[in-house]
């Protein structure tokens, strides 16, 4: 291309670019003063064409440098950036696949003690279901414990610890043992309960409130299921409520008689009480 087409390729150019109402007739202008060879007058600035050439590859060979540069440095600052990322990733994907884990292997221990305490429930009252009828005994589900209530009556005479002479009391309590040794996976809290404070002048020297009282007869049944029925007493423990937690109104006979009990209560054995036995290198058997 020669100079003269490249200046006027240029002005072209130019004009093009400039989309002002003015700019043909710049055009125009430029052009004869171009045809006159009058450069000097010609508005837009006209270097030599090799120049030009050489000017124009050297801004595209740096703006390739640039570019090309700038990639290198991008992937230089962000390769270390993303690698970490990609680790963290990995370790919380790790971390909800572990609790995954755990959330099944809880739902799986759930529904099995549910299924545990229904047919413990259940097992319960076939074995007593003649207790049961009478109103000597009753058994209930309060979450995930149970509680088995006897009445006094059919442990203990008014106002006394021990046991009632007969086989009664004693088959009832090896019963109950043999029940509760096929669950050492809980513990069994046998809880004392009256009606009113103690009434017997003679019984008030030795137990002078309800707590006395309830926490002695408790401590009777434990006993005999420790040394009679062979229970391991590292399942058994003793609680007194004396009068202070009644079913029913000790207004009435029936409703006190409903109040004089004793409750084996069957529950989870507490953690607390695990990491002491831990600390204490108790193994249970």
């Amino acid at each position: 291309m020669g100079f003269s087409a490249l200046c006027q390729r240029r002005v072209f150019d130019t004009v093009k670019k400039d989309r002002r109402p003015d700019g043909a007739k710049k055009l125009r202008k430029n052009v004869t003063e171009l045809k006159k060879g009058n450069t000097k007058k010609f508005h837009v600035k006209i270097g030599n064409a090799k120049n030009f050439k050489k000017e124009k590859k050297m801004k595209a060979i740096m703006t390739f440098a640039l570019g090309l540069g700038a990639l290198v440095l991008m992937s230089c600052a962000t390769t270390p950036d993303m690698a970490e990322k990609n680790r963290e990733i990995n370790v919380l994907q790790d971390r909800v696949t572990v609790l995954e884990k755990e959330k099944s292997d809880i739902n799986l221990a759930a529904r099995r003690t549910e299924q545990d305490l229904q047919n413990r429930l259940s097992q319960l009252r076939g074995l007593f279901a003649k207790e049961i009828a009478n109103g000597d005994m009753d058994v209930k589900r309060y979450g995930d414990v149970l509680v088995v209530s006897i009445k006094e009556s059919v442990f203990f005479s008014a106002d006394s610890p021990a046991l009632l002479p007969g086989n009664t009391p004693k088959n009832m309590l090896q019963r109950l043992a043999d029940v509760f040794k096929k669950i050492p996976d809980r513990t069994i809290r046998v809880e004392g309960n009256t009606a009113v404070g103690v009434s017997s002048t003679e019984s008030l020297k030795y137990y002078p409130t309800s707590w006395h009282l309830g926490a002695a007869r408790a401590a009777t049944v434990v006993n005999y299921l420790q040394l009679q029925c062979d229970m391991d007493p590292m399942y058994l423990s003793v609680a007194s409520f004396g009068q202070y937690r009644p079913r029913a109104s000790n207004a009435t006979e029936l409703g006190k008689e409903t109040n004089r009990r004793v409750d084996f209560v069957i529950v989870n054995r507490p953690l607390w009480e695990k990491e002491q036995l831990k600390d204490a290198e108790i193994t249970l058997k």
